[in-house]
């Protein structure tokens, strides 16, 4: 192998050799600047690439390199021997010429084109907390969208604050509005506009839209009428119940007996239940005592109807109420109701009431145990007509203390047309209530068009005492309207269980430890007192036992009497079943007074 040496030739002039003296691969140098060039194959002389320093003395071509001053420059124009101009030159290291370079700057900068990155890199936007970060999308003269991936909002811990949203501007460039913003700490999304859905649903897990929902024909959770057979068969439960019928492919299976207030119960949970003749705690729910009319009607206010049920009005005249019979086969089979029909189209004053009730006596309900955090649920249930339909609503309230209640509503789809409902109420955990004694612990209402100050929201518990809920069914606002009630029943828990009937002797004696009438109402006397006068004047008879033992020492009322040798009977409670009668003789010899005695311990 030969190797060859060339020689290093210079030019004092800076200039390449003479063509005749070149050969290839020759080098050459000059003094100036120390410029280096090879002689190629063809004899012509190249300039190899050198970056040398400055010289005063030496010509550059443009794309020359040279050290000046410490920084290094590129020619951008060719510059004959003498100071260093530089216009003719481009410095490197400075951020204008990096600018002319096809790459960003690490601040500012256009992209001209498409960014795209490899997988698995990220384009991250940094800020510190409490700063803007965002990204803008819109035309050259103005933004359209504006997203923050995290607002100025400051960090306070807790992981608040850099919250996230999307801005909207006009064509001018104005600020529209936020249509969709995140809490970074709690997930919230808040969407400045409805959200809309495309359309119904067609898979499952996919939403439905209120068009869809408003066109379907279901059963409301509150309330609604099945216009079909709810038929099954011996396949597993599947698919919609609608309100034009609808089909159930198997058995409703239930996993448990209810253990939690609002539960179903299985059939198991009612078959074990206990045959409790002492459930309910509303006296006379079918209506059947009625001592004072005797299935007489009235119109007086402010009185007691049937046995227990009292009728309460701020106006005289507006209705008739009474017990009357029933279709046996329509109403689970009840032979009397409490009824109503209003007299006249009135128009409620806000202040005015219209309603039955009856009061219940403490000591039935203490296991209710409201007012504690123990409070249970109760579940109330009865039949109801009317002339009218629609929304009707009644409530529960804690009685003379009037400082709690829970309106309720119902529904009566078909006039005339009895209806059977069932309301589970929650316990009341706070309030306060009377649980032991013989006073009133609390009041079950039923509402036949109060005014707009005794209505209120419905199914939730109020500090306000309301009888009814605003917007429901006013019977007395229609001319002529009947309302009817019976087979009335509240009972703790949160199934309604089947109305246990009582022996007509316990129903009897129920009422009567409140209001005993043992006339019924009749005006044949049927008490007597007779007494063998020493003379004129007052004589004290022998003392008279009423039916049962009543709530408390009641109060007497005389009527229908008859006297023979004497007048003016009176009498004195000495005990709640025990009473005292005397007579004023009109001469010697013996009295007797007949009479009837009506003695009263409600509540």
């Amino acid at each position: 192998m030969t190797t060859r040496v060339q020689t290093l030739r210079s030019s004092t002039s800076g200039n390449v050799p003479a063509a005749g003296t070149r050969s290839p691969g020759e080098l050459w140098t000059n003094f100036p600047d120390l410029q280096m060039g090879v002689i190629d194959a063809s004899r012509n002389a190249q300039k190899l690439v050198a970056v040398r320093y400055f010289s005063t003395t030496a010509n550059y071509a443009i794309g020359d390199f040279v050290v000046q001053a410490g920084a290094l420059y590129a020619a951008t124009a060719a510059s004959t021997p003498g100071a260093f101009n530089a216009a003719n030159w481009s410095k490197l290291v400075n951020a204008v010429d990096a600018g002319a370079l096809p790459y960003l700057p690490l601040a500012g900068g256009t992209i001209t084109g498409l960014l795209i990155l490899p997988n698995n890199n990220q384009v991250q936007i940094r800020g510190a907390a409490g700063s803007l970060r965002n990204l803008i999308g819109g035309t050259a003269a103005s933004a359209r969208w504006n997203l923050t991936l995290g607002d100025g909002t400051a960090e306070a811990g807790a992981n608040a604050g850099s919250n996230f949203s999307l801005q909207a501007y006009s064509d001018a460039g104005g600020f529209l509005s936020t249509p969709l913003a995140i809490n970074r700490a709690t997930g919230v999304a808040t969407f400045g506009a409805a959200v809309m859905l495309s359309g119904p649903p067609t898979l499952a897990l996919q939403a439905a839209t209120k068009a869809y929902v408003d066109s379907g024909s279901f059963v409301p959770l509150a309330g609604g009428t099945m216009t079909g057979p709810l038929a099954g068969t011996t396949a597993q439960f599947s698919g919609v119940v609608n309100s034009a019928g609808g089909t159930l492919s198997g058995p409703l299976v239930l996993a448990a007996n209810p253990a939690a207030p609002l539960q179903p119960a299985t059939k198991q949970y009612v078959d074990a239940l206990p045959v409790a003749m002492n459930d309910n705690r509303i006296i006379n729910g079918d209506m059947s005592r009625d001592q004072r009319n005797n299935g007489v009607s009235g119109t007086a206010t402010q009185t007691y109807t049937v046995d227990r049920w009292f009728y309460g009005a701020t106006q005289p005249t507006k209705g008739t109420w009474g017990r009357s019979g029933t279709n046996l086969a329509n109403n689970g089979g009840f032979p009397y109701c409490l009824g109503f029909t209003s007299s006249s189209a009135f128009t409620s004053a806000a202040t005015d009431l219209f309603h039955f009730h009856q009061r219940i006596e403490a000591d039935m309900m203490s296991d209710f145990a409201w007012g504690t955090p123990n409070a249970q649920p109760v579940t109330l249930s009865f039949w109801a007509s009317s002339s009218l339909t629609g929304t009707f609503s009644g409530s529960v309230t804690n009685g003379a203390a009037g400082s709690r209640g829970y309106p309720f509503t119902y529904s009566i789809p078909v006039a005339n047309t009895w209806t059977k409902i069932a309301i589970t109420i929650p316990g009341d955990t706070v309030g306060t209530w009377t649980l032991q004694g013989n006073a009133e612990g609390a009041r079950v209402f039923f509402d036949l068009g109060c005014g707009a100050n005794n209505r209120g929201p419905a199914n939730a518990w109020s500090s306000t005492v309301y009888v009814g809920v605003t917007g429901s069914v006013s019977v007395v606002g229609t001319n002529g309207a009947t309302f009817n009630v019976t087979g009335v029943k509240l009972e703790i828990g949160s199934t309604a269980t089947p109305f246990n009937r009582q022996s007509l002797a316990k129903s009897l004696a129920d009422c009567q430890r409140y209001y005993s009438d043992p006339s019924n109402g009749g005006a044949t006397p049927i008490y007597q007192a007779v007494m063998n006068a020493t003379g004129a004047g007052g004589v004290t008879t022998p003392m008279l036992f009423l039916p049962v033992s009543m709530r408390a020492q009641p109060t007497l009322t005389f009527s229908n009497q008859a006297y023979t040798n004497c007048s003016a009977v009176t009498g004195v409670a000495r005990s709640p079943q025990t009473v005292v009668t005397s007579l004023t003789a009109s001469a010697a010899g013996m009295t007797s007074a007949l009479f009837n005695m009506q003695a009263s311990a409600e509540l």
